[in-house]
């Protein structure tokens, strides 16, 4: 896994074997290149709980009480969003602490996330891992991927 550093301070493209697999940017960190949004809700979900844990166990070797019911409750899911002109296909975003806002513990975080995403069998499903994507013509527009629905679209992971 690479950082490459983008045109704005805070902001990295992530690689993964030469392939553009997310990104980092301040107060966020987001996976792209999921055929499905099923395939992005799971995997926004196993790269959530990861980052929950690395929380939680940090916390506790402070010596800090964890109660579970008040460390989520407050915060906002990872989002799945529709493709991106950056990655295309579905995605996810996942919120930083603020804490975890300085490049060094943003990216950190990343590869927590991308350890758990290997881990879960969820990059096998990533488009950037698969051969090319099926491409049709939009009306009067371009060539793009058949999958490719609404830019706006975003759904809460459960």
């Amino acid at each position: 896994m690479r950082f490459w550093a983008g045109r704005e301070p805070g902001h990295y493209r992530i690689f993964a074997n030469a392939k553009e697999v997310g990104y980092v940017r301040p107060g966020v960190v987001g996976f792209g290149g999921f055929a499905t949004q099923a395939n992005a809700v799971a995997a926004g979900a196993a790269a959530y709980r990861a980052l929950t844990d690395r929380r939680v166990m940090a916390r506790e070797r402070r010596g800090v009480v964890v109660d579970w019911p008040s460390t989520n409750g407050h915060r906002r899911p990872p989002a799945v969003v529709a493709p991106s002109s950056a990655l295309g296909d579905w995605g996810f975003e996942v919120p930083l602490e603020p804490q975890e806002r300085a490049a060094v513990f943003s990216t950190s975080r990343a590869r927590t996330m991308w350890r758990a995403l290997r881990e879960a069998g969820e990059v096998d499903l990533m488009r950037q891992f698969k051969g090319p994507p099926a491409m049709t013509e939009s009306a009067g527009g371009p060539l793009r991927p058949a999958h490719v629905t609404k830019p706006s679209q975003r759904v809460a992971i459960p």
